[in-house]
């Protein structure tokens, strides 16, 4: 694959899902890209080193050396004796760029500069070195070559240029002039090496040899003709290919732009967008979107088009990560409805512009939203509007889960966003409100709640193929699953989440999903793939725009990881970044890692003081509300637990209410109850209460044990030797340990680096 830099969002993305295939069948991909990494080939090269390091070999092409020079110089010509002052010439102005020193070669030919020998087999120098005029850049120097084609033939590679980098020969034929013998033409071309033959198949279609001979060719047409020649090409492509308007719709759009015709211009960049944004190339979608909302603002277009222009180019930034770039947007279109007086217009631009201020992976400002959400809610009511009041009180839903303090008021608004949607049918935004209802219900445990929502949701995103909707649908799903104890089906969320993520290119939902999946591998003891998880997950930041919330994610699970197999300082100082990142954007939650990994180090003080933002009152009894926030979700009460346990406060740990994770309530036993109950049996051995310390770890094994908790599960059985060993049960004791002992040693070989396996 030559030019890969070139290449659309959605090739790249097919290439990436043809990776793994590289480790199953005799596939070999080569490639050359330059190396920019703007352009879409640096997401493949960071996708290969960072998954594939094993199977890439990267080659990088430098300038040729003199030597190298001098050698290619020689083997195209035979010339082994080069006047030194032509060489310098040529060394200096072509500067190891191998194409400028065979175009250069080509120029010397055609000018007669060198001719054949005698024997026909070798060139030689027969002008004066002095005379020699060598054009001071590559481009000039193609340019001089076209300068002295035909002129049927300079036209020929003047109009091909216009097509693009490769064109169709019926595409060529419909634009050019009629007295233009075509084929003839395009042999001579070939013959000239400026272009050749790409493939026959479905259309007989050339390409330039290089892109900086159709820029040559490109910049030789007076302006005045471009426009024209725009217009031809796209009638043309428009007549050849009425059946496949779709796939040539960017190119349309192109040719019509630039030939003026405005009007076709707009029907085809916007159905480029779509086209893109189905596809989830986000930033084709973009740039189509924009060159629509360029003509549309300097034509007479209406309102409600360039509203929804406007809104469609800022759900493909916000997919992108685009925050700053969709709330622009958002604002220019908010100005252009208040000076035209148009409050549906403004109104379409205030309710994304609350979405981003109240979102967490937005920009999130609740005192911004809420300003905005008061306007657009008088507005809506106003025009009578039910599908934007719906949406604002949506709005309002995410602004109150956003600020975290009332998660309860959170539902009252989704009640009755969702009362509004239901009764004038508005499917997609019920689909809405039911996926951040979920959120508030995770927030105060109403986990059946929860779970009937996301169906609900789920229903409508897989019946329209909203795609990213799904998988953060499923993401949440897993949240509610582990909160149940259904690790099994937590991760067969997950599965299907990544698969998902993956297949439509969001790097951003594709971290989401291996941060879900660390609480699984967590808890079967698969120590290396969590840490393999999360630093894949790191890796990939550089590709979110904007990453500030995601990545205190990332630090905050590594951070937790790290604790919970005692690896202290590493924990802490992936604790301590995540708070730092967080810091302003509601980031108390992810002082649940660093909690923990105080408790771990002895730091026992700070630890409560990091615990106190977490509860409300000082003796940890009444727990904040937690929106889903991955493995760190249920863990406060747990370290709550084992911090009190290291103070010998054996007391108030028997104190801490367990029916609230699932004991002896009817509901499933959450992901922590095993932990409490083991420490709650450690409390009653310190306490000497040893028959209610063996039913407390009994009830901890059995629910570790039906869920594969390894890591839980290997503490609990020591605990109970402890136990055994009190009541003098030797044999029992040995047994227990024997089962701890191949517990640790399977976590042990599946804690990937030595240094982890040291420390556990």
């Amino acid at each position: 694959m030559d030019d890969l830099h070139w290449a659309d969002p959605a090739s790249v993305q097919l290439m990436i899902d043809l990776f793994p295939l590289l480790e199953e069948v005799p596939l070999l991909l080569l490639c050359s890209f330059r190396p920019e990494r703007q352009s879409p080939a640096w997401r493949v090269k960071q996708a290969v080193e960072t998954e594939y390091p094993h199977i890439y070999t990267e080659v990088s092409l430098t300038a040729l050396s003199d030597d190298d020079s001098d050698r290619l110089f020689e083997n195209l010509l035979g010339i082994s004796e080069m006047p030194p002052q032509l060489r310098q010439s040529i060394l200096e102005k072509t500067d190891g760029n191998p194409f400028f020193i065979e175009e250069f070669i080509r120029t010397l030919i055609d000018t007669g500069v060198i001719t054949r020998d005698e024997t026909g087999a070798a060139w030689r120098a027969d002008t004066d070195v002095n005379e020699i005029s060598i054009p001071e850049n590559l481009l000039a120097l193609l340019t001089s070559r076209i300068d002295r084609l035909d002129e049927d033939a300079r036209r020929t590679l003047q109009l091909s240029s216009v097509i693009g980098r490769s064109f169709y020969r019926g595409v060529l034929e419909q634009i050019s002039d009629a007295g233009i013998v075509l084929d003839r033409q395009l042999n001579s071309l070939q013959r000239e090496e400026l272009i050749r033959e790409a493939a026959r198949v479905p259309e007989l279609e050339y390409t330039f040899q290089h892109d900086l001979t159709r820029e040559a060719a490109y910049n030789s047409i007076l302006l005045r003709e471009r426009r024209e020649y725009h217009l031809r090409v796209g009638e043309a492509v428009e007549k050849l290919f009425n059946d496949r308007l779709e796939e040539n719709a960017h190119l349309l759009a192109h040719h019509f732009h630039q030939g003026g015709d405005d009007k076709r211009a707009l029907k085809y960049a916007v159905l480029a967008g779509d086209v893109a944004a189905r596809l989830y190339a986000n930033n084709a979608a973009i740039t189509h979107y924009t060159l629509a909302i360029e003509i549309a603002k300097n034509d007479d277009t209406a309102t409600e088009q360039l509203a929804a222009l406007y809104l469609a180019r800022g759900r493909a930034q916000e997919v992108s990560g685009l925050q700053d770039d969709a709330l622009a947007g958002y604002r220019e279109l908010v100005d252009l409805g208040r000076k035209a007086q148009d409050a549906a217009l403004e109104m379409a631009a205030l309710v994304p512009m609350i979405t981003i201020h109240s979102t967490l992976s937005g920009r999130p400002d609740t005192v911004v939203s809420r300003a905005l959400s008061e306007r657009s809610l008088v507005l809506a009511q106003q025009l009578g509007d039910h599908s934007s009041e719906a949406k604002n009180l949506w709005n309002s839903l995410l602004i109150e889960v956003l600020d975290g303090d009332d998660y309860y008021k959170a539902l009252e608004y989704g009640e009755r966003s969702l009362e509004i949607a239901r009764e004038h049918d508005l499917k997609e935004q019920t689909a809405f409100t039911l996926q951040d209802t979920a959120r508030a219900h995770v927030a105060v445990e109403q986990f059946a709640e929860a779970k009937l929502a996301l169906e609900g949701a789920r229903a409508y995103w897989q019946s329209i193929g909203n795609q990213t909707m799904l998988a953060d649908n499923l993401y949440n799903s897993a949240g509610v699953s582990y909160a149940q104890g259904d690790f099994g089906g937590a991760s067969e969320f997950v599965r299907e989440g990544l698969e998902i993520s993956r297949s439509i290119g969001s790097v951003h939902l594709e971290v989401v999903g291996l941060l879900t999946s660390v609480q699984s591998l967590m808890n079967s003891g698969d120590i290396d793939q969590a840490l393999a998880a999360v630093e894949n997950a790191l890796a990939k930041l550089s590709e979110i725009a904007d990453a500030g919330f995601v990545t205190a994610f990332v630090h905050a699970t590594t951070s937790a990881i790290y604790g919970l197999i005692g690896m202290g300082e590493p924990a802490i100082d992936h604790a301590l970044l995540a708070t730092k990142i967080a810091d302003g954007t509601r980031g108390w939650p992810f002082l649940i890692s660093l909690a923990l990994a105080q408790v771990k180090t002895g730091r026992l003080a700070e630890a409560g003081e990091a615990l106190q933002q977490i509860y409300r009152q000082p003796l940890f009894e009444s727990k904040r509300h937690i929106e889903y926030i991955g493995i760190l979700t249920s863990m406060p009460d747990m370290i709550r637990a084992e911090l009190v346990l290291a103070q010998e406060d054996y007391q108030q740990v028997l104190e801490y209410d367990l029916k609230s994770h699932g004991l002896g309530e009817g509901i499933g036993p959450d992901p922590v109850l095993p932990d409490l109950l083991r420490i709650k049996g450690q409390a009653l051995i310190n306490l000497n209460r040893i028959d209610e310390a063996r039913e407390a770890l009994n009830e901890a094994r059995a629910i570790a044990e039906a869920r594969g908790s390894r890591l839980g599960l290997w503490r609990i059985l020591f605990e109970l030797s402890e136990v055994a060993g009190l009541e003098n049960r030797i044999d029992e004791k040995q047994q227990l340990l024997t089962q701890c002992r191949e517990l640790i040693d399977h976590i042990a070989t599946h804690c990937g680096r030595p240094e982890v396996r040291e420390v556990f």
